[in-house]
């Protein structure tokens, strides 16, 4: 008897994101991804419109209000992920592109054992012509797709000693997959899973993939972006668990004080610094990561 194959979801987060989702859901059913459930926070955008066009078997969209609270929108991505019918479930938001070696996300995920794999995560370079990867990736992409790939541990303290770093360089947390029926919770941010209590999670971490994430793409989109962050802090203020967000928080200061056009003008790399940031080894492309 063959084989079954194996089942793959995509669980995304999405808020005012109709820019990417389109590219997003179409960039992981080609690379293997048979099932998503997509919790969409109130957008405004166009996103929910383009979700509905989705909608049917296999693709579930979930309405949250704005008001949600942060134990009410992880009770709910828990069950939605489990009632997924699925091996595996990525946890990503809309601008996050995993990027598998050999461009078969299935494969990847068959040789790995553990409950958790983390899939290392970068920011998605701007260049003298723009966002550093196409929208969505095609097939054979990964060495045109450029990121900030050297990870600085003091990099968050050089931040707040020079305004003029930008986020962008700064390489994030790992986003998870995880086997469903193993795990209880979430982690701040869905960046880790949480056993049943008296259990443990087998975890490991995936070098074989590679998730570009779209941090910033264009002006517009960004601005928008920290306009809904800027309300979510002010609907919940003193609420979000401690540590939550940090450089939301700066992104929220600097607009609040005109100066987030700044963020996004220093994050647009000159020819001259791009290319001195590839000699350096700070812009990598994502088949160089991938070896």
């Amino acid at each position: 008897m063959a084989e079954r194959p194996l089942r793959i979801a995509a669980h995304l987060g999405v808020k005012d994101e109709a820019a990417l989702i389109g590219p997003c859901i179409a960039h992981l059913r080609a690379i293997g991804v048979a099932e998503f459930v997509v919790h969409d926070v109130a957008s405004t955008d166009g996103t929910r419109a383009i979700l509905r066009a989705h909608e049917g078997p296999g693709f579930r969209v979930i309405d949250l209000p704005d008001t949600v609270s942060d134990e009410g929108m992880s009770e709910s991505f828990l069950a939605a992920v489990k009632a997924a019918r699925a091996d595996w479930v990525l946890m990503l938001d809309a601008d996050e592109f995993p990027l598998p070696r050999g461009g078969d996300l299935r494969r990847v995920l068959a040789a790995r054992s553990e409950d958790v794999v983390a899939m290392p995560r970068y920011n998605v370079a701007l260049g003298p012509r723009g966002l550093c990867m196409a929208l969505p990736p095609a097939p054979g992409d990964e060495a045109r797709i450029t990121m900030y790939a050297r990870p600085d541990p003091l990099y968050r303290r050089r931040m707040n000693e020079d305004p003029m770093l930008v986020w962008l360089g700064f390489v994030p947390q790992a986003k998870v997959a995880i086997r469903p029926g193993r795990v209880a919770g979430f982690a701040l941010g869905m960046h880790d899973a949480l056993p049943h209590e008296g259990e443990t999670l087998t975890k490991g971490r995936a070098e074989e993939i590679v998730v570009a994430h779209v941090a910033i793409s264009d002006y517009p989109r960004f601005s928008r972006k920290v306009a809904n962050i800027r309300a979510m802090f002010e609907r919940h203020d003193g609420t979000l668990p401690k540590g939550f967000g940090w450089h939301w928080h700066r992104w929220a200061k600097l607009d609040a004080a005109g100066e987030l056009r700044g963020e996004y003008d220093r994050s647009l790399l000159s020819e001259a610094a791009f290319a001195a940031l590839r000699a350096e080894g700070t812009l990598r492309t994502a088949a160089e990561i991938l070896g």
